[in-house]
């Protein structure tokens, strides 16, 4: 009886040692983030219209056949040539949305000629060289490496800055003149908010470069919206007791200015396509809304 009451009494301390409110006696105050962190850098995934050798890739794993999925000290064992002990290679997926959804008119079209999606998945480092393969520890790792992953040289990328002062955000700022389109998202997301990673269809041809800020708007033209918006399209915009006045079309909001939804920061850029995270939102962004450069940013 007294070895149940102190099991009991011992567990209720850890319940409430786990609950507790954890308080920090120096301050409450939460500091500002100054720059993306690593993992937003480097699993952040890009579109590029070169098709990757996949020659060099992961052939098994240290506890294969009954582990098909490596993390970070897991041991690995790539096929290929030219390895050497201390290289270190990013490790790659080529992707595709299994779901064929459209969130707008000639979402695919401009996907795909866009180039491939691919997504980052961490990194290894070769640490062995034995027979036909070599033997790499998974250093980094974005989620579960696996079979068929393949590899490529490792490069540093570009570690941007947020800006240092705060800017206010216009919503109805003058149109650019230089604007693209998110033609997708990390891991296949089509509703984004604060943090989420997007690719655009604009890249280094338009002189962006990682760091840059895009501003990202939305029209209210009935044949740019995706399928989901245009239901609020179908019931009367007039009311019941209106006798007689203007009828107004869905058509009129063709005419209707871009409205701003936020900002992205750029992380890294392709020929023609970039790689950007949300860090303003006014509301739900979208796979299809527009991104401009801003006029400040061109000058």
């Amino acid at each position: 009886m007294k070895r149940l009451l102190l099991f009991a009494l011992i567990t209720s301390l850890g319940v409430w040692a786990q609950n507790r409110p954890v308080s920090n006696p120096k301050t409450n105050l939460t500091e500002r983030a100054l720059a993306p962190t690593y993992s937003d850098i480097y699993c952040s995934g890009f579109v590029s219209k070169e098709n990757i050798p996949t020659t060099h890739h992961i052939l098994a794993g240290y506890e294969s056949p009954h582990a098909t999925q490596y993390n970070v000290h897991d041991l690995v064992y790539l096929t290929g040539t030219g390895y050497a002990v201390g290289n270190r290679y990013s490790v790659l997926r080529k992707v595709e949305d299994p779901n064929r959804e459209q969130m707008f008119p000639g979402q695919h079209k401009l996907l795909n000629s866009s180039g491939f999606e691919y997504a980052d998945l961490g990194r290894v480092l070769v640490t062995r060289m034995e027979k036909e393969s070599a033997v790499a520890e998974v250093e980094f790792s974005c989620q579960p490496l696996a079979p068929g992953d393949f590899l490529v040289p490792f490069q540093e990328r570009p570690q941007v800055q947020f800006r240092a002062q705060k800017v206010k955000f216009e919503e109805f700022a003058p149109y650019s003149g230089t604007a693209g389109r998110i033609i997708g998202a990390k891991d296949f997301d089509q509703v984004l908010g604060n943090g989420a990673k997007i690719y655009v269809n604009i890249g280094a041809n338009k002189g962006l470069r990682p760091g840059d800020y895009l501003r990202v708007t939305r029209n209210y033209d009935p044949s740019d919206m995706n399928p989901v918006d245009t239901l609020s399209l179908i019931p009367p915009n007039r009311e019941d007791t209106v006798k007689d006045g203007p009828k107004i079309g869905n058509k009129a909001g063709a005419r209707l200015p871009y409205r701003g939804v936020g900002e992205v920061i750029v992380l890294s850029v392709m020929p023609e396509t970039a790689t950007a995270m949300i860090t303003l939102s006014l509301e739900d962004m979208q796979v299809g809304d527009v991104v401009e450069i801003p006029m400040r940013a061109k000058q």
